[in-house]
């Protein structure tokens, strides 16, 4: 395989993994907005094999935050997608971001 059919699959890789993780983000945005909400953003962090992710958006009522848990990164975000376009998020009051401007 040449060093230029290496570098082209390289480039299409990297544009599925964009494409994929704008979709992500994509859906949650829309799952978050017919929550009722706005967004802000979100978080990752891997703990010992497992990934958390903290969703933080704005509804009428104050600032909300949402975790999601999965075993890898990949899993995360689709999880989050999916519980986002299903309005099955569990909201709660964000206790340290509510004096955030």
């Amino acid at each position: 395989m040449t060093r230029q059919l290496e570098a082209k699959i390289e480039q299409r890789a990297l544009r599925q993994k964009e494409r994929a993780l704008l979709s992500v983000y994509g859906g949650l945005e829309d799952g978050v907005s017919r929550a009722g909400g706005a967004l802000l953003g979100f978080t990752v962090s891997y703990r010992g094999g497992d990934v958390l992710m903290v969703l933080k958006a704005d509804f009428p009522a104050g600032r909300m935050i949402a975790f999601v848990g999965a075993e890898d990164l990949p899993e995360v975000l689709s999880k989050a997608a999916k519980e986002a376009a299903s309005d099955a998020l569990r909201w709660k009051e964000d206790k340290w971001g509510r004096d955030e401007g």
